[in-house]
């Protein structure tokens, strides 16, 4: 999945330092993000501090705002406002986040959904929502601060889940097509309610979105996925009883039972498709035990 990035190490521990010759310097534009594309969009770098002229990295290392948010190895990635940067260059362009899934290397792609993350939830309040006072990033944990009511904002984590809806007796497993532009056959996911376990999260989705009971669930893996913000939490679950499928017509599109040989290889990117492919290849039962 996108997170595995070894034999590279992802530094999440909060330890800001100032920005050195080497840092990746992170930069959006609303939706964009500014990458070094040389060697073609589907391998594109973050761009590095001496990548700059030496006037943009003066207003990069003197931007009152400049955010450390990580690192990898030994390299930190530093957030700046696009204000900083006059003239990105040639190969320097705004990709589209999205392009987070064409990435040939795990560890770029990785790094860009943390960034849009971070960068969505710091620009998502930079208004402390008890007082209305202007926030600042804290300067000693991974947070916005206020320091008008001394409120404290941490990064916003969503938890949801994806559930494969197995029936091991018939080799099966329920796929569904959702309403929006995403048109491929993908798994049962939604989000934990207010006081819902994650088991209960599972047994409701199911029987909302296609009127069927599961039994027994099996913990597969999570996975972060910064695009919409959420910690995942992938299942399979044990069909029981009745397999009629009555799709929620408000949510979904279309959803029916595929038999293991019916399934093609999917990328292992999502955790979602981890799990339908794990399934494919038959490795699921592993699962079950």
């Amino acid at each position: 999945m996108i997170q595995d990035i070894a034999p590279h190490v992802f530094h999440n521990e909060y330890t800001p330092r100032p920005i050195a010759e080497l840092d990746a310097v992170v930069c959006f534009d609303g939706s964009q993000i500014l990458m070094d594309i040389g060697s073609g969009e589907d391998h594109a770098v973050f761009p590095q501090l001496n990548d700059f002229t030496p006037e943009d990295q003066k207003r990069i290392k003197e931007y009152d705002r400049l955010q450390y948010l990580f690192s990898i190895d030994e390299m930190g990635f530093f957030l700046v406002s696009k204000d900083c940067i006059s003239t990105p260059g040639e190969t320097l362009q705004f990709l589209h986040i999205q392009k987070v899934r064409q990435q040939s290397e795990n560890r770029i792609g990785h790094a860009m959904m943390v960034s849009h993350h971070l960068n969505t939830w710091m620009t998502n309040h930079q208004f402390c929502g008890r007082c209305g006072s202007p926030t600042v990033p804290h300067d000693k944990e991974r947070a916005m601060y206020c320091s008008h009511c001394k409120n404290i904002v941490y990064p916003t984590i969503s938890p949801a889940v994806a559930v494969a809806v197995v029936d091991p007796k018939t080799d099966r497993i329920l796929l569904a097509k959702g309403l929006g532009e995403f048109r491929k056959f993908a798994l049962i996911a939604g989000f934990v309610e207010i006081g819902e376990t994650i088991e209960d999260c599972v047994r409701r989705e199911v029987m909302e979105e296609v009127g069927l009971k599961v039994g027994k669930l099996h913990y597969f893996k999570s996975q972060p996925w910064g695009l919409t913000g959420i910690e995942m939490m992938g299942f399979y679950a044990e069909l029981d009883g009745d397999d009629k499928v009555t799709i929620q017509e408000t949510e979904l599109a279309e959803a029916r039972w595929f038999h293991r040989h019916e399934l093609t290889e999917e990328s292992t990117m999502s955790l979602s498709f981890t799990l339908i492919d794990t399934f494919r290849r038959g490795e699921y039962v592993d699962w079950l035990k």
